[in-house]
């Protein structure tokens, strides 16, 4: 990418009134900024030079949040409605708000178009959207359906962001309590058991601590001094998990079928898997994609490889000559409700308004699911939290109890 690109803070003035007017430009020069403003019909321009460390942090990361490509292929589809060029459009986008990453992708391709590149090679050549986005892309310049594809893309990347967001509150909440669970037994418990300690040995009670206590104080004990090595080893198992997964395809498998079959879980990544499976073929084949090319294309773009293998049999039962009636009894996760609809549009002709439909039904079963695992998630963690706060609430009291007996009966 153009690291090369600046973000400009501009003020200026517009109009025969000569309003006031201010905001953020991206440009490679002062004199670009300068130019791209008075097309704007903004003179007397003022620049101060804002790429902040954020942008620098950003650079690093190379990350761009989802919602912003839903945002960037919505924009770039109401523009392109309206007879603005791609180029002329993604120069607007400079003036947007994005973020600085964003902004790097967007004059990237802003660039490679200028160098009279098609649209799909040029959103291809930084190399973040997935090869199955390009593809769909690729697919709408050769139909002409480009704005409908971006419109689908816009959708499609706003959900993702949904779902992610979903994640993040399903996973929020029980960390937050199993925290303040860990927190209690490493700072409250040392300060409330000590003292304990101390009155039993003043009062010379002749029996030692509840088992139960002796437990709590062990483990408190233990993390007090060794958290550091549970950190190590937990986060040495997620880097080893993680480069056997990447570099072992048999272990990939294992886990990709554990994960898609384990308890609620599973049904969260099967309720995703079959809603983005029902939204890519209604994409693919609104765009005129013949079927079994569009099974093939959600196969390459599946990561679970569980889940692709359902796919694979569907997509191979297709390449045989069988219908799509036939083929999708294949499928494993699919629930017969898509398969009934799926089969109803190919009996009648309709294939598009049902696979529409179809994925309307599947959007709102997996929010559903989603809502469902978040609560399980919460009830889980907060029975959990609620036994491990009862037990350290026993372990100080029983010690209390056993030291008030004891001097009841020297009195």
């Amino acid at each position: 990418m153009n690291d090369e690109l600046r973000l400009f803070k501009y003020l200026g003035y517009i109009g025969k009134r000569k309003k006031k007017i201010k905001g953020v430009l991206a440009a490679e020069t002062e004199e670009k900024a300068i130019k791209e403003l008075n097309k704007q019909g903004i003179k007397e321009v003022k620049l101060q030079d804002k790429t902040p460390f954020l942008a620098k942090w950003e650079v690093f990361t190379r990350k761009v949040k989802d919602k912003e490509f839903g945002m960037f292929f919505e924009k770039l589809a109401t523009q392109m409605e309206v007879g603005l060029s791609p180029s002329r459009s993604l120069q607007n986008f400079l003036t947007e708000g994005f973020s600085y990453n964003m902004l790097l992708f967007i004059n990237k391709v802003k660039n490679s178009l200028n160098k009279g590149t098609s649209l799909t090679e040029a959103l291809n050549e930084p190399k973040i959207l997935p090869k199955n986005i390009i593809s769909l892309i690729e697919i709408g310049e050769e139909t002409g359906k480009i704005i409908d594809i971006f419109n689908e893309l816009s959708k499609l990347y706003y959900e993702q962001d949904k779902i992610k967001s979903s994640l993040r509150k399903a996973t929020f909440k029980p960390i937050g309590l199993i925290s303040f669970a860990f927190a209690i037994l490493l700072f409250v418990v040392p300060i409330m058991l000590n003292p304990i300690k101390g009155l039993q040995s003043q009062f010379n009670t002749g029996e030692g601590l509840p088992a139960l206590t002796i437990i709590v104080m062990n483990a408190t004990d233990f993390l007090t001094h060794y958290w550091w090595l549970i950190v190590v080893i937990i986060a040495s198992i997620i880097i080893i998990h993680k480069k056997i997964y990447k570099n072992n395809f048999k272990y990939k498998e294992n886990w990709d079928a554990f994960i898609f079959n384990f308890p609620i879980i599973g049904r969260f990544h099967s309720s995703l898997a079959v809603y983005l499976t029902l939204l890519n073929l209604y994409i693919l084949h609104r765009a005129g994609m013949p079927v079994e090319q569009s099974f093939k294309m959600i196969s390459d773009s599946q990561e679970n490889e569980e889940y692709k293998k359902d796919i694979e049999e569907i997509r191979q039962s297709l390449k045989e000559g069988n219908s799509l009636e036939e083929s999708i009894n294949y499928s494993t996760y699919l629930p017969k409700v898509y398969k009934d609809i799926i089969k109803q549009g190919e009996a009648t002709g309709k294939m598009v308004r049902e696979l529409e439909k179809a994925k309307i039904f599947a959007e709102k079963d997996f929010h559903n699911t989603s809502d469902l695992i978040i609560s399980s998630f919460a009830k889980i963690t907060g029975i959990f939290v609620t036994i491990l706060i009862g037990i350290i609430i026993i372990a100080v009291y029983m010690p209390i109890f056993s030291i008030v007996g004891q001097v009841m009966k020297t009195i």
